[in-house]
């Protein structure tokens, strides 16, 4: 038999493609407030979103016109953020795609290549969307005020001063989950709260399952989707439902008197494993602390996630694949990556509101 070489799907640019077609999970949407955005290096320059709205002057007929003053924040810097992730294939798995018969359909041999590949494509999906993990975790973080990393190979932190974020996120009087919480009252006083601080009205609460299930069974929002029913005959339920499109649905009719225009779901987990002595514990983690609620701004980004060029990408940006070959014993390592890091312009900080209500 010929020396086996690495099957064809595995090479680029069938590989990229691959990985850069597998699905984002469902469940992530923060690229809705963070989409990919390609920049020309590692280091790259962020996006400047001055808010100010300056006055024209007034000047005499004969004077000299004032000059408008430079920006107070001409421009800032950050770099991407190298992630990876691979996975080995033994020569036991990939043997199979050099048998006689390969290529007869009707064999099989073809038959059991077919099924090995779909095996190996299932793989390559999973790390794909490993790297839509690790870029959900990165914007999830932020929002919540900082993003913190240490793995003792790589250790960084990065704080974003939101005025509503992190240490300065909102607490109710009352928690949410305790006797007689003010919801409604809660959510209107912050809507007023953010919508002056940034000129912006419409907003969309994104929360986790736990916290919707409190709210559908608050008196004062079960009323508040009474009267948004537009119905005379409509009285408050015992409940509204606690899972499910109709919760989203009732919830932000509920809502909707506070100035919100929509109600998310965020129950987005990840998976961390440690393994020892032949075992392995697996933990499942949320991206957002199931006790907290975000305002985001309805229809518009809050920035971007740049993506750098990256060589195994062909010096272009956004995600890739790349497959390694060794001997002795022969494996083929396949990988996907993505060179990136997210822009959230220091002027758009105070767009987003947390508060920590159970």
């Amino acid at each position: 038999m010929a020396s086996p070489t690495i099957p064809q799907f595995l090479q680029d640019p069938l590989l990229s493609g691959i990985v850069r077609t597998a699905d984002i999970p469902k469940q992530y949407i923060m690229q809705n407030w963070f989409p990919l955005d390609p920049v020309e290096s590692d280091e790259f320059e962020g996006i400047v979103q001055l808010d100010e709205s300056l006055l024209a002057p007034f000047v005499a007929l004969d004077a000299e016109t004032p000059r408008m003053p430079d920006d107070l924040m001409s421009s800032y810097k950050w770099e991407v953020a190298y992630i990876r992730y691979k996975k080995a294939f033994k020569e036991s798995e990939l043997r199979v795609f050099f048998e006689p018969g390969v290529n007869d359909p009707k064999t099989l041999t073809a038959a059991n290549a077919n099924a090995a590949e779909r095996k190996i494509r299932r793989y390559i999906d999973a790390l794909s969307q490993s790297i839509d993990a690790r870029l959900e975790w990165i914007a999830a973080a932020a929002i919540g005020g900082s993003v913190a990393y240490d793995d003792t190979h790589v250790q960084f932190s990065v704080t974003y001063p939101g005025a509503y974020i992190g240490s300065k996120r909102k607490t109710p009087t009352t928690l949410w989950n305790g006797a007689s919480p003010t919801i409604m009252t809660d959510l209107s006083n912050w809507v007023e709260e953010i919508s002056d601080e940034t000129g912006n009205d419409q907003w969309i609460l994104v929360a986790p399952q736990r916290v919707l299930g409190v709210m559908s069974r608050n008196a004062d929002v079960r009323e508040a989707w009474a009267s948004a029913a537009m119905n005379p005959a409509a009285t408050a339920p015992d409940a509204l439902p606690p899972i499910g499109t109709l919760n989203q649905q009732f919830l932000t009719g509920a809502v909707s008197f506070a100035g919100i225009s929509g109600v998310v779901r965020y129950n987005a987990k990840y998976t961390t494993r440690t393994e020892a002595y032949g075992s392995a514990t697996r933990v499942k983690s949320d991206f957002i602390t199931n006790s907290d609620i975000f305002l985001l701004p309805a229809a518009q980004p809050l920035g971007r996630m740049a993506t750098a060029p990256a060589k195994p990408n062909n010096y272009q940006q956004g995600k890739f694949g790349w497959t390694a070959e060794r001997e002795d014993p022969w494996v083929v390592e396949v990988g996907a990556g993505i060179y990136a890091w997210i822009d959230w312009p220091a002027t758009r900080l105070n767009w987003v509101l947390q508060a920590r209500v159970l």
